[in-house]
């Protein structure tokens, strides 16, 4: 009896003992295990990605993202193609002109180098052109009105007609149709001025005449040179109305004029 009470006794110390034992004696390991502390998302990137849509870069393309409700058929015609323009939308070209070309404004280079005679109007200020035309033979026609409106300066030149009279009145009466358009006029006088004539080496005639009638009548003084072919006419036409004549205003031009070729002899 006594035998079993002491094995009993010395299985229970051994038991006791052992079990003080596991709790008193440290344990090392071979290896440390981390405390972690950082959450799931964390985690996984310390880790590695596991998620390939949360981990994979995108694809960058040029082309734009394209809504679905908007038609992505290609499109031919090109912007600039007038085709697609209604006629009323259409704007017409302007290198492209419906109508015909028109003449060459006035004052433009002749085609045909003539002398020109000149000078006559340089004491006048505040002049009005109100004519400016160059033809393509050379001739030319230019009309100028003084600053009053009462009068006006004309510079003409014409080729002679071929079955033109070589006379003093015959040149006249084409001048004086010349100068008013072919309208109404009235030869008073023409006299070959010696003067002139000398100076400027040509023939030169002096026609004095009117155009119109009643209160519109317009006194002329034409200046009138023949040279090789052509006529040049300087002549001053002064308004009835005007408190001055058209024999003074060419006694202060017909002086002073000269042709352009003589500036240079």
């Amino acid at each position: 009896m006594k035998r079993k009470w002491l094995f009993a006794s010395l299985l229970l110390t051994a038991a006791l003992t052992m079990t003080s034992c596991s709790f008193k004696l440290p344990v090392e390991l071979p290896f440390k295990i981390p405390f972690i502390t950082a959450d799931r998302n964390t985690k996984q990137n310390d880790e590695g990605p596991s998620d390939p849509e949360k981990t994979t870069d995108p694809i960058i393309t040029d082309e734009p993202e394209v809504p679905e409700n908007i038609d992505t058929t290609e499109n031919t015609q090109s912007d600039n193609d007038h085709g697609s323009h209604t006629p009323d939308e259409a704007d017409p070209s302007p290198s492209q002109p419906d109508e015909d070309p028109v003449d060459a404004p006035s004052g433009q280079e002749n085609s045909v180098d003539i002398p020109v005679l000149m000078g006559g109007a340089l004491p006048y200020t505040g002049m009005i052109s109100i004519l400016n035309e160059n033809y393509e033979d050379g001739t030319h026609r230019y009309d100028d009105m003084l600053e009053d409106g009462m009068s006006c300066i004309v510079d003409y030149c014409y080729v002679n007609p071929e079955d033109l009279p070589d006379t003093p009145e015959a040149y006249a009466t084409l001048a004086a149709e010349k100068l008013t358009d072919g309208g109404i006029y009235n030869i008073l006088s023409v006299y070959q001025d010696d003067g002139y004539t000398e100076s400027l080496s040509y023939p030169v005639y002096i026609v004095s005449f009117t155009s119109g009638n009643n209160e519109d009548t317009n006194f002329w003084l034409a200046f009138m040179v023949i040279r090789d072919g052509y006529t040049y006419l300087y002549a001053p036409s002064v308004s009835c109305n005007a408190d001055y004549t058209a024999e003074e205003l060419g006694q202060d031009l017909f002086p002073r004029l000269f042709f352009s070729d003589s500036i240079d002899n």
